[in-house]
């Protein structure tokens, strides 16, 4: 099935979660980046972003940014819940949109601070995010 397909779908389990906290999805940058295998688009509110790909027949980037700071939903949900969570993305799906919906369960459940927090308790996410790439090594930071 054609990534954009996929990715339109997804977002109708998606948008829900995030237009209740005043989120609108980026038609304009999702058109340019989107092809037949890849799908992407981010869903903005001022400052915060939340940046999605889709690609192999999963939602595969997910990646939140609050002004400045830019964090993996991986690193995230290890900063918040630690490394073995309670998140259920990314886990292994058998239908193309079980990330969509394994997302919009996370973004309901551990991302209060993302959604509607103050920007102060994002940044401190994301320094425990960082302090845990520090030592492990891993890269949690999403580079364009």
């Amino acid at each position: 099935m054609d990534a954009r397909t996929v990715f339109a779908q997804g977002r109708t389990l998606l948008d829900p979660v995030l237009a209740s906290h005043g989120f609108t999805f980026d038609e304009g940058k999702a058109a340019e980046r989107s092809t037949a295998v890849i799908a992407r688009g981010a869903y903005v509110r001022d400052d915060r972003r939340l940046e999605l790909g889709y690609r192999h027949g999963a939602l595969d980037v997910v990646v939140y940014q609050v002004g400045d700071r830019v964090i993996t939903h991986d690193a995230y949900m290890t900063a918040v819940l630690g490394p073995v969570g309670s998140n259920m993305f990314p886990a292994l799906a058998g239908d193309p949109l079980d990330g969509f919906r394994y997302l919009a369960h996370d973004l309901r459940n551990y991302a209060h601070v993302f959604l509607a927090g103050p920007s102060m308790h994002f940044a401190h996410i994301a320094d425990r995010a960082a302090a845990v790439t520090d030592s492990d090594g891993k890269t949690t930071l999403y580079r364009r």
